[in-house]
């Protein structure tokens, strides 16, 4: 088979032209990877910050939880059919021991919420008690 020279060049013209056109296609494959790579990281981003909205609310009505619980256990234990000694105070017993398990779950709620917010697992607005950013 002969071929002149100018049979050969054309076919160098056409693979080359080929190979520019696969290596432009490549570079915009290449391209369209790393903006979906990109994209995923800024979704998983934002789930994790959803996610982690939901564990500091959890932690929040945990905390709101806790503070009722405490109070419900201490009314519970001095409301059974128990002596306590304070039938004394008949109709003031029930109140006074009430407003003690709640101040105790306030104090209590009050002081983990403190821990917390000081740590910076949660996210507490101050609602200008104290100065800070944006508190004018």
């Amino acid at each position: 088979m002969d071929m002149d020279k100018d049979e050969v060049g054309e076919a160098e013209d056409l693979v080359e032209a080929y190979w520019l056109q696969v290596d432009s296609s490549l570079s915009r494959l290449q391209i369209l990877q790393e903006r979906i790579r990109n994209t995923e990281h800024l979704v998983n981003l934002d789930l994790d910050s959803k996610r982690n909205a939901l564990v500091a609310l959890g932690l929040a009505v945990d905390l709101l939880l806790m503070c009722f619980e405490i109070h419900m256990a201490v009314t519970g234990i001095f409301g059974m059919n128990l002596t306590s000694g304070l039938e004394r105070w008949d109709p003031y017993a029930l109140w006074g021991v009430s407003a003690f398990g709640l101040a105790l779950g306030l104090a209590a709620l009050t002081t983990a919420a403190l821990y917390v917010k000081r740590q910076g697992l949660l996210f507490l607005p101050s609602f200008g008690l104290t100065p800070g950013i944006g508190g004018g």
